[in-house]
């Protein structure tokens, strides 16, 4: 944010229910998906017609949330789509089964990203620093199981309804989604679509941030947003 607002624009950062020191955390198994659209959507309204910029289960959210509302423009950083999941299905799935089963029997997606090995594989480059990925995986906490749900079985999207100028970005070393597929995606919504080489499916927090910062600076800056 402070590298946007150097450069002249307005930051916001939504903090949705249940995460961070937002109230709703008593009740985060049980939040939905169109709940955490409210919340962008509630924040997008008092702001007028913002540029949305969303990341993984944030992209998600955004991209059917624009069936219905437009603002001035969509940023998706490394979205969530369940059928770009290949890459986690067959690379760190047969690893991890037991942690995925106890996710799932307990209810608590959490266990799939409390280890802190398994979250910097899954989240960051390998050059990142340790002293700097224990500062990340230290801040990760639950999230919603019966969104986790939602996003495993699937949710119906509408792309023909989506008229907001759009951007889908992919990460080169996204551990959980395919580049190929975003890109799939980014055709299915007549939207742009950008490549990330070198940065993972954090990328805005990655060791080459700035790179993505620019890739979407740049995307603004073409469309005079």
């Amino acid at each position: 944010m402070p590298w946007f607002s150097a450069r002249g624009y307005h930051c916001h950062a939504v903090s949705l229910r249940g995460h961070g020191e937002s109230e709703g955390a008593e009740r985060l198994r049980s939040t939905r998906i169109r709940d955490f659209m409210s919340d962008i959507r509630r924040v997008g309204d008092e702001l007028g017609s913002p540029v949305v910029i969303a990341h993984s289960l944030g992209a998600l959210a955004l991209r059917l949330l624009l069936e219905d509302w437009r603002p001035a423009a969509a940023i998706l950083l490394c979205p969530y789509m369940r059928e770009a999941n290949s890459r986690w299905l067959k690379e760190l799935l047969p690893r991890h089964v037991g942690r995925v089963l106890g996710a799932l029997m307990t209810g608590n997606p959490y266990l799939l990203v409390c280890n802190h090995a398994v979250a910097r594989q899954l989240f960051f480059s390998k050059d990142m620093s340790e002293e700097q990925a224990s500062q990340w995986t230290a801040r990760l906490q639950n999230e919603s199981f019966f969104t986790f749900m939602e996003m495993l079985r699937g949710l119906s999207s509408r792309p023909e309804r989506v008229t907001t100028p759009m951007l889908v970005v992919s990460a080169e070393h996204d551990a959980l989604f395919a580049p190929e597929s975003h890109e799939v995606l980014a055709r299915r919504y007549r939207a742009d679509f950008r490549f990330l080489p070198d940065l993972a499916h954090d990328a805005m927090l990655d060791t080459r941030w700035e790179v993505a910062a620019r890739c979407v600076f740049d995307w603004l800056d073409q469309r005079g947003l």
